[in-house]
């Protein structure tokens, strides 16, 4: 299903990866509810690395124990960050803005 939603960037010169956790369960959902949460940890818990991380209504509860290590990480690793979120991501409201907040406060723009 990702695949044909994102079939557009294959014809650019960009590398695109799919990532899908390998914690089944993780947070105790299914694996697709937890995507944003594991592309952001991927570059700030690993060795992993990228130019960009696109998070689109993420739930990231990753961060409620440390945001600042998470932010501090993508900041030392030059990674951008696109953080799309609305008003009606009422699940992923809190934590998006949370993290959107802090990350300016530390110098990362998202």
């Amino acid at each position: 299903m990702l695949a044909e939603y994102w079939q557009n960037l294959m014809h650019t010169d960009y590398q695109f990866e799919y990532l899908q956790s390998c914690e089944i369960g993780s947070y105790e959902l299914f694996r697709w509810e937890a995507n944003g949460n594991t592309i952001l940890r991927a570059p700030t818990e690993s060795k992993v690395t990228c130019d960009r991380v696109v998070l689109q209504s993420p739930w990231i509860p990753s961060i409620e124990n440390d945001i600042d290590g998470k932010i501090k990480a993508l900041i030392e690793k030059k990674i951008e960050v696109l953080l799309i979120y609305s008003e009606k991501d009422e699940d992923c409201l809190p934590l998006s803005r949370l993290f959107a907040s802090r990350a300016r406060e530390l110098g990362l723009q998202c």
